[in-house]
């Protein structure tokens, strides 16, 4: 598209579609050539949109920044909600497309971290405040004692759970792993295996142990995988 055609108006469903696409875009760009690598050009190119169009609904590319972490935090915060308040991981069909999402948003995570983002310290506390739910509600394993210090447990694992992605591409690298997805489930079992059971009950972790082999078994024979029962509180 040329730099100075002017952004086109459309319809609000497709003026969102075109939001998202930018995003999406801009978390890859952002990812692969840093904060002030990435350019208004090369993500308006791979969101196949103006770069008027990133303008009228960013501003700037610091506006289109903030977006970004701003979807990513409510990435988190959804997944993280929805894992407190079914019990469980989400059913089978709709993990294998959170797992499809998590790739670009892992390498943004990582990219944040390692550049010193002020937002990583919002992350930090909003992970920390749902990871104290987590282990105080009793919804996904025996809740925490009121009398140990709960907030220094849960901003450690939310710390150790950051770790993992901070050093994502160094795991990826020592495990010589190239299959983004697959790397995803090695990591993911590997941290379900270290999770101790006063985190995390049997029951949940059985489901989460089915969420990822029924994944797996979808990718390898192309077929959507069994239907499953999962609790939810909303049932």
């Amino acid at each position: 598209m040329n730099d100075s055609q002017e952004p086109t108006i459309t319809s609000n469903g497709e003026d969102q579609d075109a939001r998202d696409r930018i995003v999406r875009a801009a978390l890859v760009q952002f990812a692969n050539h840093g904060f002030r690598g990435a350019s208004i050009r090369g993500i308006a190119s791979a969101a196949d949109v103006s770069p008027g169009l990133i303008q009228h609904h960013f501003g700037t590319k610091d506006g289109l920044r903030k977006a970004c972490d701003d979807h990513v935090m409510a990435y988190l915060s959804d997944t993280q909600q929805q894992m407190v308040q079914r019990g469980a991981p989400p059913p089978p069909g709709e993990m294998a497309g959170r797992l499809d999402e998590l790739q670009p948003i892992i390498d943004y995570l990582i990219a944040s971290l390692q550049h010193g983002s002020d937002r990583a310290l919002d992350w930090f506390k909003q992970i920390t405040d749902y990871t104290h739910e987590s282990l105080t509600s009793g919804r996904i394993g025996p809740p925490l004692d009121p009398s140990e210090d709960t907030r220094a447990i849960a901003a450690t694992q939310a710390a150790m759970a950051l770790g993992v992605t901070a050093f994502y591409r160094h795991i990826q690298q020592v495990l010589d792993e190239d299959d983004e997805a697959n790397m995803i489930l090695r990591v993911g079992r590997a941290r379900l295996f270290l999770t101790s059971d006063r985190i995390v009950d049997q029951e949940t972790r059985n489901r989460l142990a089915s969420a990822l082999d029924d994944y797996e078994q979808s990718r390898t024979t192309g077929k959507p995988p069994p239907s499953r029962e999962y609790r939810s509180d909303d049932a």
